[in-house]
């Protein structure tokens, strides 16, 4: 196609090795379903009539636009467009109209094969430039796609889906780590109606895969320095800011040191179980018993950042006593303020 338009009103299907070239002054106008298989596509066979459609060994159908190409898809048509689309135009003047199309169905096609109607199905796949280099991935709906030239290489500019990684890798070398973070993700860059991640209130390494278009959020509490790697440059960590996933992230996190405070609360047989909790100076919880002190004094451990304060809350008539370690071994101290008794003993809690 060179110079001229052409309207595509019937069903049209590129078998392997084909290829349509739309020339710089060429437009195509898709308003029925077009279908341009390749070797991602599985072999549609059929047991007892052969094999229709078979990719080995073939090249790929290339749908190559150095023009314009307008999807004019909608619900009275029926038009989609399954296709690998590639350009050789060096500047930047051919385009993939797909702002009509209100979702990424029209994107990809779904083709019935041979008389026991084996389906086929194809997406619409191009070359895009993230920070990490060049990525194969697929079209979306609501764009304008035009073409570049980058480092010698035609790809496209716009937005594109993906399948991404968000690794969170905690420094192991820190003795009696403190530490919690969270990943939230959101449709828009406002964080307007966020949800959750796999990753709440985590506190060791672990990661998850996010689809790429999307924004996620990172809350870390208890840190002594929080590294946000994206391919290949770094992100300054900000909690109020909401990150556009369209690369793979490191997140490299140095909790802060803390140490080994243990408690144990006995129960009087006059009182009932009770709710208890450490307090940080900033007022958060961070550890949490509830509606089941034990009766028996077994410890409960927590790790708790040093130089902070904290607070202890139990129902008056229990007792209870500490010790805490900056290492494994545990060792009482003093309690200052209460009389001078100290945590070997049992300390009641009437004041």
């Amino acid at each position: 196609m060179d110079g001229s338009i052409f309207n595509c009103n019937q069903k049209i299907k590129f078998l392997m090795g084909s290829k349509l070239i739309i020339n710089e002054r060429g437009i195509l106008n898709i308003n029925s379903g077009v279908a341009f298989y390749n070797s991602k596509v599985a072999p549609a066979k059929d047991t007892t009539k052969g094999i229709y459609y078979d990719s080995s060994n073939k090249e790929d159908a290339l749908l190559c636009c150095n023009g314009t190409i307008n999807l004019n898809a909608d619900s009275s048509n029926n038009a989609y467009l399954g296709a690998i689309i590639t350009h050789t135009n060096s500047t930047g003047t051919a385009s993939l109209n797909f702002s009509k199309i209100s979702n990424s169905s029209y994107l990809s096609t779904v083709v019935e094969e041979g008389t026991s109607s084996v389906i086929v199905t194809v997406t619409s796949n191009g070359k895009f430039l993230n920070d990490s280099g060049f990525i194969d991935a697929q079209f979306t709906y609501g764009q304008i796609y035009t073409s570049s030239f980058y480092n010698n290489e035609y790809c496209w500019n716009g937005k594109f889906i993906a399948t991404f990684s968000i690794n969170v890798n905690i420094d192991e070398a820190v003795l009696n780590p403190v530490l919690n973070y969270t990943i939230m993700l959101s449709e828009n860059a406002d964080g307007s109606s966020s949800y959750e991640s796999s990753l709440i209130n985590k506190t060791n390494s672990d990661s998850t895969n996010v689809s790429s278009g999307i924004y996620f959020n990172l809350v870390v509490t208890d840190a002594v320095n929080v590294e946000i790697k994206k391919g290949k440059i770094t992100i300054a960590y900000n909690t109020n800011e909401w990150i556009y996933i369209d690369d793979n992230f490191v997140i490299n996190i140095t909790p802060s040191e803390g140490v080994k405070i243990s408690l144990s609360v006995f129960k009087d047989t006059n009182f009932s179980d009770n709710e208890s909790k450490w307090n940080q100076g900033t007022g958060h919880t961070i550890f949490h018993v509830s509606t089941s002190i034990n009766s028996n004094g077994t410890f409960e451990e927590v790790f708790k950042q040093q130089c902070s304060s904290f607070t202890y809350y139990v129902k008056k008539g229990l007792y209870f006593k500490i010790s805490y370690s900056r290492d494994q071994s545990d060792f009482f101290i003093s309690l200052s303020g209460m009389n001078g008794f100290t945590a070997n003993n049992r300390i009641s809690t009437n004041n």
